[in-house]
């Protein structure tokens, strides 16, 4: 079966394969009286980086600080396509996800998805950090090949009515029009009153 697929799109036989993506994560000092200061992913990276979580990689002036989040593997389901491809016609983006922790950093990584959909589910809490950044152009075009070879489109099928017994619907009574012959009118409902 497998004969007839060429050899570079065999990685996509499996129903779910996966690479190795890292996430840069920023902090910054609060405008807000609120807060001490902000966290925001601002990359995913291919591949997985040598450094290890949390390593600091830059500075601002302004106390702006970069870190190395963490490396997380970027899995796609064949299951997922239609998601994919929703996202690879609009911004081609990755949905980068972190769960609040008691220690610092406030937040640990904890995914990264391709599919909109599941990056929507993790924002119902209100305390996960998600966001969405630029999807690296290899991504771009492995995804794409992903979403080529599984997708299956399915036509549209129009549901039929069901067939409606009138007899059935009377429930044993028989309507008061038919015994009169007529419809009743205002006056005859309003009765001796």
């Amino acid at each position: 079966m497998l004969s007839n697929i060429p050899d570079e799109r065999k990685v996509f036989v499996d129903k779910e394969i996966s690479r190795q993506v890292s996430v840069i994560a920023e902090r910054r000092p609060a405008v807000s009286r609120w807060a001490d200061e902000v966290w925001r992913i601002v990359a995913v990276l291919d591949g997985k980086a040598a450094a290890e979580p949390l390593t600091q990689l830059g500075h601002e002036p302004d106390g702006t600080k970069r870190f190395f989040a963490g490396s997380t593997p970027l899995v796609l389901h064949r299951k997922e396509t239609e998601a994919y491809r929703i996202n690879l016609a609009g911004d081609r983006v990755l949905y980068a996800i972190m769960h609040p922790d008691d220690g610092d950093p406030p937040f640990v990584l904890h995914d990264v998805t391709a599919s909109p959909h599941e990056a929507a589910d993790h924002l119902d809490s209100g305390e996960e950090l998600v966001e969405a950044v630029p999807m690296p152009a290899a991504i771009v075009d492995w995804l794409q090949a992903f979403c080529d070879f599984h997708q299956v489109d399915e036509p549209f099928k129009k549901r039929r009515r069901d067939k409606v017994d009138a007899e059935e619907l009377k429930f044993s009574k028989e309507p008061i029009f038919a015994r009169t012959g007529r419809f009743p009118s205002p006056k005859s409902a309003e009765g001796d009153g």
